[in-house]
């Protein structure tokens, strides 16, 4: 199932200042390709904090975004990639990148 959230939003600093302050996960696309899948643990590492990292470093080219908020993010993001590895026979781009 994908990221609970039926609206993409643009990926820009007065979007990203109304993301929740919670833990969750998060996915960037550039355009409707998926490029990264994300997580936040709560407490200063929130949904809100890891999307403003990522409108520093222009990640992967990805103008629009997702977010869930959710109780456990870690076992979330590993549910969606594995989905999107099942559906495309790989990772997004970004998190291929990072392992």
């Amino acid at each position: 199932m994908a990221i609970l959230d039926p609206k993409f939003k643009r990926l820009s600093a007065p979007n990203v200042d109304k993301a929740p302050r919670k833990a969750g996960v998060y996915a960037l696309y550039a355009g409707s390709t998926l490029v990264f899948l994300g997580q936040s643990s709560g407490r200063t590492d929130t949904i809100r904090s890891r999307l403003r990292a990522h409108l520093g470093v222009a990640a992967m080219g990805a103008t629009r975004y997702k977010r869930e908020v959710c109780e456990d993010p870690g076992s979330r993001c590993a549910e969606l990639l594995a989905e999107h590895v099942a559906a495309h026979g790989g990772l997004p781009a970004g998190n291929a990148r990072r392992r």
